[in-house]
């Protein structure tokens, strides 16, 4: 309520009109996780494992293109959903650590510079570091019921009496 309508019932009413807004509750983002990795080979095996990883990354990261049965105009005009993914960090107690739900890769991205900006080649033409970077987007919202607090009236006392000592 503004103008002249607020100021009138401020006077009739013996009240003011509240300035502050309100929040509106519109629903919750999708949680999106970015890690990043320096990948030094040591030796060719470790060449060729870095090279097979990016490659199955790159293609479970993208869609497949569909056709329709006995159609040849509609080549690529549909698309398969990318995978889905489970992150598991590992060597963690997880209760400690962030909670993931299903994810799908977002993006896939490979400095073959090792971070460094150009390049550097070792012997037989392959990289010398690799910097990967893989974006996620979790495909279910994270909701209260997925962080169970147990007794809420005994954290509420603690919060109020501050840490104990």
């Amino acid at each position: 309520i503004g103008g002249d309508l607020a100021r009138t019932l401020s006077v009739v009413g013996e009240r003011t009109v509240n300035p502050q807004e309100t929040l509106s509750f519109t629903g919750v983002d999708l949680k999106n996780y970015t890690f990043t990795w320096d990948l030094f080979p040591s030796n060719k095996k470790d060449t060729e494992q870095i090279q097979k990883i990016v490659q199955l990354l790159k293609n479970k990261s993208l869609p497949q293109a569909e056709e329709v049965a006995g159609v040849t105009s509609t080549a690529r005009a549909f698309l398969k959903y990318p995978s889905i993914v489970t992150l598991n960090l590992l060597g963690v107690q997880e209760s400690h650590f962030q909670r993931f739900k299903r994810c799908m890769i977002s993006n896939v991205t490979v400095d073959y510079g090792g971070g460094g900006g150009m390049p550097q080649i070792i012997k037989g033409g392959v990289p010398a570091a690799v910097t990967l970077s893989i974006s996620f987007s979790e495909v279910q919202i994270h909701v209260a019921e997925d962080y169970p607090v147990g007794d809420t009236t005994e954290t509420a006392v603690e919060v109020q009496g501050g840490p104990a000592a």
